[in-house]
């Protein structure tokens, strides 16, 4: 029965980051170690949920959210494209449009800066 219970809940949580409309296509920047960064972007196929301030969000002292997305090869420049989302249901939509950039950090740590592209 507990096995039956955990398949319907990783269903669901898996339909709604899958069949989310409100998931879009991401360009995600790494930010160099030496800039500050983490040492290496996460590997590959890694869901990954950092902080997420996007550059226009309004707020008394800026509002973050927290992000999710999984993790994809990164080029040459240290980039990757992801389908991007927020953790939260509650959390503001309207900012996932085509055009909007976005910071990335892990604590107080900027780690990745980003643009959404579709």
């Amino acid at each position: 029965m507990l096995n039956e219970i955990l398949l319907i809940v990783s269903s669901n949580l898996l339909r709604r980051y899958y069949d989310n409309e409100k998931t879009v296509k991401a360009q995600i920047t790494w930010i160099s170690y030496s800039d500050g960064g983490r040492k290496h972007p996460p590997l590959a196929g890694t869901r990954y949920c950092p902080i997420v301030k996007f550059k226009n969000m309004k707020g008394k002292n800026g509002e973050y959210w927290s992000a999710d997305f999984v993790c994809s090869e990164v080029d040459k420049n240290h980039s990757a494209i992801v389908d991007f989302t927020f953790l939260s249901e509650y959390a503001p939509i309207d900012y996932l449009v085509k055009g909007n950039q976005f910071e990335l950090f892990e604590g107080n740590k900027k780690v990745a800066v980003g643009i959404i592209v579709e």
